[in-house]
Order: C-alpha cells, then structure tokens, then sequence
C-alpha cells in the first residue's frame, strides 16, 4: 500500500511539472507555450506578405512628358489649278514634331512642323515645289488608363506652296482646326496612335471645303524617353478663291523618326 501511494504522488508530481495535470486540462503546457512563443517570434521577423489580389499598376504613361522627334519620309503629291496643267511630285520630306502633355496634368501643347526637302520626280520636270505645313495645338486629355489614351485638341495649321517659276501654287494659309487623338498600348512597349483632323475654311473662302488630315502611327518605346516610330500621312483640299481659281491639293506619304 505505502509503495502505491509512493507511486500515484509521483505520477501527480511528473504531470503537474509539465503542466499536464488531469485536474487542470485547460492549462497550457510548457511545450506548448513555448512553441507558441517560437511561432510569435517567427511572425514578427518574417512578417506576412499582403495578399496579391490588389490591382497591377498602370503602365508607364509614354504620352505624357516632353518629346522631341525629327522624321524623315517620302511623300506623293498632286496640285490642280483652275487654267494650268496638274503637277504630280514625289519628294523626301522632313518632319519634326514637338509634344508637351504636363505630367499629372490633363493639358499639354503639340507642335508640327513639315517642310520638303528634296524633290525626286514630277510629271513636270521644268518645276520644283516646295511645301511647308505647321500644326499648333493645345490639348485635353479627356480619357487616360494603363491601354488607352483620348486627347481631344484645337488649334491653327498653316501651309504655304512655293514653284520654281511661280505660275502656280498657293499662298499662305492659315487654317482652325480641331480633332481627337487616340493612343493604345500594347505590350507595354508599342503604342499605336490615330488622328482625324478637321479643318474648316467656309467663313474664310467662298466655295471652299473642308481640309481633313488622317494620321496612322506606331511607336516602340525603347525606354522611357525614347522611341522609334513610324507615321503615315494623308491630306487634302479644295479652295475657290474669290478671283474664282480653284485650287485642289492632296498628299500622301510615311516617315520614320526617333523620339527622345
């Protein structure tokens, strides 16, 4: 019997040691809290990481900024004058374009310039037209995610034709104008780009028409800040002047450039 006794006050002894007294189930063990202390310590170190269900960041908006791209191109024109054979041209042009859209901000400037560089064939080789245009525009970024860009934009162009022996041509011209812009990105590094410019000329020529300027463009970004690119061009119109000429003028052509 002393030696049951004996027996049965170790065995209550041992459990209460290690925290596993039958009489006290809900008390933790010493194992226990130490493992759970170990697991409180791990958390703090290696903190759990955020869930990844919040929404990727935007893509880098290329648009925006200041940019800077000369371009050279070949161009197809043909000039009608009321009393005068036609003039069809071929010609390298020069372009430079000049783009300001504020960063953080819905408003910027656009600027082009064209201007023919050299002519390489004419149904009349005795002539030799040169051609310079002008856009000057403010714009408004109307809508702006991470795959698409919508600029609305309203300014002046202004053109004028010179030939060699002055028997045709036109003189300067200064058109309003106004049109959408329209960017899509694709890949994260190319963006194509299309505009429809409409110029109207009917409160400052009688029997005039409107001028429309239809643009395609591509863009690969190699970095940030610069860019290869490639336009396609077309325009036209038709003015009657007072002195009742009519002139017809249409063009065509596609330039590479480098933005930076």
């Amino acid at each position: 019997m002393v030696f049951a006794i004996i027996f049965f006050a170790s065995l209550v002894g041992t459990g209460i040691l290690y925290g596993q007294n039958p009489h006290a189930p809900d008390a933790p063990s010493l194992i226990e809290g130490n493992s759970s202390d170990s697991a409180d310590k791990n958390a703090e170190q290696h903190p759990r990481s955020p869930a990844s269900t919040e929404a990727d960041p935007a893509l880098p908006d290329y648009t925006h900024g200041l940019h800077l791209t000369p371009r050279l191109g070949y161009e197809n024109t043909l000039y009608n004058q009321t009393g005068v054979p036609s003039l069809g041209q071929t010609a390298l042009r020069g372009n430079l374009d000049l783009n300001w859209f504020i960063p953080r901000s819905s408003f910027g400037v656009d600027l082009r310039v064209n201007y023919t560089l050299l002519p390489l064939g004419s149904t009349r080789p005795e002539l030799t037209a040169r051609i310079f245009g002008a856009h000057l525009d403010l714009g408004y970024t109307v809508v702006n995610s991470s795959f698409i860009k919508v600029k609305l934009l309203g300014g002046a162009y202004y053109t004028s034709m010179t030939v060699t022996d002055q028997i045709l041509g036109y003189p300067a011209l200064i058109f309003p104008e106004i049109y959408p812009d329209l960017s899509l990105y694709l890949f994260n590094k190319i963006t194509l780009n299309a505009t429809y410019r409409f110029m109207y000329l009917g409160s400052i020529f009688d029997g005039s028409q409107t001028q429309l300027v239809r643009s395609l463009g591509m863009n690969i970004f190699i970095n940030h800040n610069h860019s290869i690119s490639a336009l396609f061009e077309d325009n036209g119109f038709s003015i009657l002047f007072p002195s009742l000429i009519q002139v017809q003028y249409y063009s065509m052509g596609l330039s590479l450039g480098y933005s930076f």
